[in-house]
């Protein structure tokens, strides 16, 4: 009998979170205090430093207190801090972890009426009582309300949002909490003010994270953005990657026109350009999640509800902390850590409806197509019998259409459906120990029917800590992921299906095969014609099918903080990890590819990948902070070391008799070769200096030295050393311009350095052997000479120049960022071919060699439009953009082959069309098309008229007349869109936009003028292209069969305009939230990829249809 795994689980982990929570609150009541005849600010100053306490209040009722002595052990501390007030004039309150200080019943004592005048303040004190809340009316605890040019008066709120502060008639309070937008309120004369807090989602981050630590914005030398998890709560979206996009316009996500929405699809994500090119370029940032490496499809993967903040780091003065791995930027993830306080459950539900887009689809009808393919002659025959056959076959296909035959082939395989994602969590503690558990599970429904991914995780964090003395922290979690691809096939194969085609037959069984008829008119003697024969891909699909993918994840991740002294912290961490993923995929020997196909050993096919990795990593840092008057001084000495080793199987096996039973053993042998086995060890070593100096919170000077050792760069060149220095002036610090009291932040900075970028493979730097698929020789194990390596092969280096400004205006009611930047990588990994007689396998081998350089700028507004906090109303306008243009300043001989490999395809005489494909040309951009430069469509004759090299006019197409007829990149990209409040609702919008890019239009070659009469085409077929003498058109005669090439008549200029994102949010609150104990209930919708209105139309989503998606959600708490 099996053990309950489910019932053990939950009951252990039960157990352990009470035993958790027990244990907090036995720290939290105990405290132990012996003081004998001994100022009382010495005891709370020790009790402070002992557990962690802030103090609050009029500390001159303390220093002006009498001493005390004080012998209480494992007493509750509201015990201790009531004998210590004993007797003097004022009082001791404990607020969570804060000591308030107040005078007895709320009135100052003469002695401290004295002892404020003697210290010349002489106005009246009196107390100021309120309640502070949030733009949802939800009470606030734990803000600071202070009375401003008064180092005595402040107070916290309780936990019912009120507060008591000593006040003068003409003084301002200032209320301030993390995350919420500090105000200074007057106080003329008031007894009591009620303050509204917004949140701060709206105003420049204060602190940047950088993966080594926390930096204050302030004494930071480079450009960053930061989404907080308030962000990601308002987009109400878990891909994360298009919700850093909607903020910062560096970060691009390439389109992919031909996945689309394809769950399983991980993005191509580039962050200022791209910075190398050919088979082996590397362009995706690096991803940092809780101070250790991490791949792009953990992210892709990850609940979104588990995320602290997210900080996109893009330049030098950063990116060098990473070296040889930072080059393309890197992207910092913090996770949730435990939060203090009572037991709380939080619980989030969304649920996802996906529609199918296509809207930029126009096919023919059944007349249209049967029209256009009697036009063009598919039903013409100079033989008599054959031209009877023929049209026959035209008439019955007629015949079907009249009867009302018109199958709308592309909403066969696609659905809409609704998707549904879970989170629960559960966290509590105290000062000293916290804990929290989370789990997640979802699955995404593709639009393509059985297409999908599932996703499910599972965390426990456990942080314990004596206040500035020791940290430990330890974070568990597991993370798995299903991928599995649709038996429908790939979405262009309907899109081709003729609209006459009936899906059933007269019986209602699924037709197999199209068009037979006329392929074997076609075809003749040598049998049907496969060009024309045409196979229902619904049979396919019901076919016996598998395509999926398995990943697990799972890591933990070790944290030990020691202060030993006040300016001293020593920091290390651990993890290791685990992974493990599996990949299968079946094709019924039935199926359609095989039609035809006699030999039963080749009729069917299956495949499986597995893999096995673990990796681990650890690092030790020293920070070092100390003031020395104006100067502050930061320096961090870091050690790292990481290691890695993966392990692959893969076969794969063919003929099947029949498709009953999915498994390797009822095949009849490998398909190629004998399964392969991989195996791979990587190791890295670092350390890092990095120093920061301040000059009265003015002046900021910054360096960092780094230098990394590997096991994949070459033998005579295992090191290399990386470098940036910036440098920072917060002028806003400056008195001439504190006194205008209208610039709030004016900062200006710039740095330069040197990082690298991981783009090769071990096999590169040494010299690697196979074993063959025999494994003998003369009865001998042997081993096949592979590869050479390259010893002195290193990795790619960035360069990087940077500078940027930050203003914000009028208590932040305009806030101003620009930051321009150029780049320039060398030494990309290239592949040099050699000639035979040096004996290379494949004749070629490793070199560094290649430059391509980067410049750009992005710059960003946000303004407070509308603030009206007594309405409780709000409206925020923001809005980005950007401008990278790349050039290729130095060829590398991959790239010339690669080059000589398309200049193969110029024949004039081929057949073939001519595709565009990358072309680097030394001095040019990495994004040109190409092809040569046209007139147009000849209205006389409907031929296409070009123009060669030297300038003259022909009707024939020279393939050496090719040359560059546009760049891909747009002139301006960026987005923009607006916040409005008002009081618990909270609705916002989020577009994009690109200006100014050239296209290749795709489908105007492939499907206007390259048609295949046989497949559905373009309506434009029948309504652009030359028919008759006169007709001014775009596209050249309809009759005319001839392969289009490239030509500059498809380069159309796009721009585009696109609703990324509404996102509304509610948050519910009254008397019945209350009686359920309900800390927080939030309603929230939003619609992602609404609608894109483009200048360009072409098919989107050809192999996988993009879509529209509405998310519904509830987050509750207790």
């Amino acid at each position: 009998m099996g053990l309950p795994f489910g019932k053990f689980t939950s009951r252990t982990l039960l157990a352990a979170l009470l035993s958790i929570q027990s244990f907090g609150r036995i720290e939290a009541q105990t405290v132990t205090v012996r003081e004998n005849n001994v100022p009382i600010q010495q005891v709370l100053n020790s009790l402070r430093k002992q557990y962690g306490l802030d103090i609050l209040g009029d500390i001159t009722l303390v220093r002006n207190a009498k001493k005390v002595s004080i012998n209480m052990v494992d007493k509750p501390i509201e015990q201790v801090l009531k004998k210590l007030a004993a007797g003097q004039s004022f009082e001791l309150e404990l607020d969570q972890k804060t000591i308030l200080v107040k005078p007895e019943n709320g009135i100052i004592s003469q002695k401290t009426k004295r002892s404020i005048e003697s210290s010349d303040m002489q106005q009246r004190y009196y107390n100021l009582v309120g309640t502070v809340t949030d733009e949802g009316g939800n009470v606030l605890a734990g803000v600071t309300v202070k009375l401003l040019n008064s180092t005595n008066w402040a107070s916290v709120t309780s936990d019912d949002g009120s507060y008591s502060v000593q006040v003068v008639e003409d003084g301002e309070v200032q209320f301030s909490m993390v995350g919420y937008e500090s105000q200074i309120i007057k106080v003329a004369g008031r007894n009591h003010i009620n303050v509204r807090l917004k949140r701060a989602d709206n105003v420049m981050d204060e602190a940047v994270v950088t993966g080594y630590g926390t930096r204050k914005r302030e004494s930071f030398t480079g450009a960053t953005t930061t989404v907080t998890r308030q962000d990601l709560e308002k987009f109400n979206n878990r891909n994360i990657f298009s919700i850093i996009q909607s903020l910062d316009p560096a970060f691009k996500i390439a389109i992919n026109n031909e996945q689309g929405s394809n769950p399983n699809a991980l993005p191509e994500i580039t962050i200022r350009g791209t910075n190398m090119v050919g088979e082996y370029a590397v362009n995706a940032p690096l991803v940092i999640m809780d101070g250790f490496e991490s791949s792009m499809q953990r992210v892709y993967d990850l609940d979104v509800n588990r995320i602290e903040s997210i900080t996109l780091l893009k330049d030098a003065s950063a990116t060098a902390l990473y070296g040889s791995r930072g080059g393309n930027g890197v992207l910092v993830i913090e996770t949730r850590l435990p939060k203090d306080g009572k037991f709380t459950v939080g619980y989030d539900i969304r649920s996802s409806s996906s529609f199918v887009d296509l809207s930029d689809y126009s096919l023919m009808n059944s007349f249209q197509k049967l029209e256009y393919e009697k036009l063009v002659g598919v039903y013409d025959n100079a033989n008599l019998p054959m031209q009877s056959k023929l049209i026959a076959i035209y008439e019955s296909k007629y015949l079907d259409a009249a009867s009302g035959v018109n199958t709308d082939w592309l909403f066969q395989p696609v659905q809409s459906k609704t998707s549904f994602d879970h989170s629960v969590r559960v966290e509590g503690g105290n000062d000293r120990v916290r804990y929290s558990i989370d789990g997640s599970y979802g699955d995404t429904k593709g639009v393509i029917k059985e297409s999908g991914r599932q996703r499910s995780g599972a965390g426990f964090n456990l942080m314990y800590r004596v206040p500035q003395k020791f940290t430990f922290r330890n974070h568990a979690s597991f993370q798995s992921s299903k991928a599995y691809e649709s038996p429908y096939g790939d979405f262009s194969t309907y899109a081709q299906m003729n609209p006459y085609y009936r899906i059933h037959d007269g019986s209602g069984n699924l037709i197999k095969v199209y068009n037979l008829e006329l392929a074997q008119l076609v075809g003749g003697s040598d049998g049907p014609s496969l060009a024309v024969m045409e196979y229902n891909p619904l049979y396919d699909a019901q076919l016996p099918y598998l395509n999926e993918r398995k990943d697990i994840n799972i890591l933990n991740n070790l944290s030990l903080e020691w202060y030993p002294i006040q300016s001293l912290q020593i920091t290390a961490n651990a993890n290791v990890n685990k992974s493990i993923s599996k990949y299968e995929s079946f094709t019924s020997p039935n199926h359609s590819q095989y039609y035809g196909e006699t030999d039963p050993t080749i009729k069917g096919a299956y495949t499986q990948d597995n893999s096995d990795g673990f990796g681990y990593s650890g690092n030790m840092r020293i920070n070092y902070a100390q003031t020395f008057g104006k100067n502050v001084l930061n320096a961090m000495i870091l050690g790292e070391i990481s290691g890695r080793t993966f392990s692959s199987v893969n076969f794969a096996v063919t003929g099947y008799t029949d498709d009953d039973f999915i498994s390797p053993r009822m095949a009849t042998k490998y398909s190629d070769n004998l399964p392969i086995y991989v195996n791979s060890n990587d190791r890295l070593v670092g350390s890092l200096l990095n120093l920061n100096y301040t000059y009265d919170g003015r002046l900021v000077l910054e360096g960092t030295l780094r230098r990394d050792g590997s096991s994949k760069f070459g033998e005579n060149k295992r090191f290399t050393g990386y470098w940036s220095t910036g440098v920072a002036y917060n002028l806003h610090r400056e008195k001439f311009i504190e006194q205008t009291k209208i610039v709030d932040l004016f900062r200006v900075f710039g740095n330069y350095g040197i990082s690298g970028s991981e783009s090769f493979s071990k096999n590169m730097t040494a010299t690697a052997y196979t074993i063959p698929s025999d494994g003998t020789y003369v009865n001998q194990g042997s081993l096949r000479y592979e590869s050479e390596g390259n010893p002195d092969l290193r990795w790619p280096k960035i360069y990087s120049l940077s500078g940027g400004i930050e203003v914000g205006l009028w208590n932040n009611v305009l806030n101003l960022r620009f930051n321009a930047y150029s780049k320039k990588t060398t030494n990309m990994v290239s592949t040099i071919k050699v000639a035979p007689s040096i004996g290379l396998n494949g004749q070629n081998y490793y070199e560094n060699l290649g430059e391509v350089v980067n410049k750009g700028f992005e710059g960003y507004a946000n303004i407070k439009v509308l603030n009206l906090p007594e309405h409780g109303m709000s409206l925020y306008l923001n809005g980005s953009a950007a401008y990278n243009v790349n050039r290729l300043s130095k060829i590398s001989e991959e790239l010339k082959q690669l080059n000589e490999l398309t200049d193969q395809e110029k024949e004039s005489g081929s057949s073939r069309p001519i595709s565009q494909k990358p072309y680097y040309q030394e001095g040019e951009s990495l994004s040109t098309l190409r092809g040569v430069r046209s007139l147009g469509i000849d209205p006389a004759s409907g031929r296409e008229l070009f123009v060669d090299l030297d300038g003259n006019k022909t009707f024939i197409y020279n393939a050496d007349d090719i040359q560059i007829i546009g760049v891909t990149d747009p002139k301006l990209f960026g987005g923009f869109g607006a916040s409005f409040n008002y009081y618990r609702l909270s609705v916002s919008a989020f577009f994009n936009y690109s200006i100014g890019a050239d296209t290749y239009n795709s489908t105007l070659v492939g499907k206007v003028e390259n048609a295949d009469p046989h497949d559905n085409v373009d309506t434009r077929v029948w309504s652009d292209r030359w028919k008759n003498p006169g007709d001014r058109v775009m596209f050249k005669d309809i009759r005319n069969t001839e392969t289009t090439k490239l030509s500059s008549r498809f380069v159309q200029k796009e721009s585009y305009f696109h609703l990324s994102s509404i996102n509304v949010n509610y948050d519910v609150t009254g008397k019945w939230i209350d009686r359920y104990k309900i800390q927080r209930l939030q309603l929230n919708f939003s619609t992602n990829d609404l609608f894109k209105l483009s200048t360009v139309k072409m098919e989107r989503g050809t192999g996988y249809p993009f879509a529209r998606t509405f998310n519904f959600g509830l987050s509750i708490q207790y």
